[in-house]
């Protein structure tokens, strides 16, 4: 089975139902969701990322892997962009290996789903880093809000600021 989507009116009514959608590697969660300009959804969940219309029937469905099924991704936040596509954050962790810990990932697509760039983001010690939030800057470009170097202790907030092509203008600890 799968996850289900309940699209509910603002006294808590359901309108309708719709369910088994498939995550690939989810942690059995979605943990992505925002409303797209056709008033449809856009769905995240572990490697996953499926788009639906407003009536929830699934439009498509992408899964991405980094490391050829020798990772775990996470998508922790989607949105979309002004071109029609999207913009993701989360984390990418290897599982081949006892000393490996998540790293920052960020990904473009366009509005059908087809990745246009993706980033591996890691900090220089072997500690977890976090995407937590993607947004489109009023310029075109794009900002990832997270965690970075945390070593279970302690850990720094991070801003990274993308331009269209993927390429890092700047960062912030």
């Amino acid at each position: 089975g799968g996850l289900d989507l309940i699209k509910i009116d603002s006294q808590g009514n359901e309108i309708w139902k719709k369910g088994n959608f498939n995550f690939g590697n989810g942690w059995g969660a979605m943990t992505a969701l925002q409303v797209t300009s056709d008033n449809g959804f856009i769905l995240g969940a572990g490697n996953t990322i499926i788009k639906v219309d407003s009536s929830g029937d699934e439009v498509w469905s992408q899964t991405y892997d980094f490391d050829n099924g020798g990772s775990s991704e996470n998508i922790r936040d989607i949105k979309q962009t002004s071109d029609g596509g999207f913009i993701a954050a989360g984390w990418y962790e290897c599982v081949r290996n006892m000393d490996c810990y998540p790293d920052m990932f960020i990904l473009k697509t366009d509005a059908d789903g087809n990745e246009e760039w993706s980033r591996i983001e890691a900090s220089s010690s072997n500690n977890n880093d976090w995407g937590r939030d993607a947004i489109q800057t009023q310029d075109g470009n794009y900002v990832i809000a997270g965690t970075w170097n945390d070593d279970g202790w302690n850990s720094t907030a991070s801003l990274r600021k993308y331009d269209i092509n993927g390429d890092l203008t700047w960062s912030n600890t």
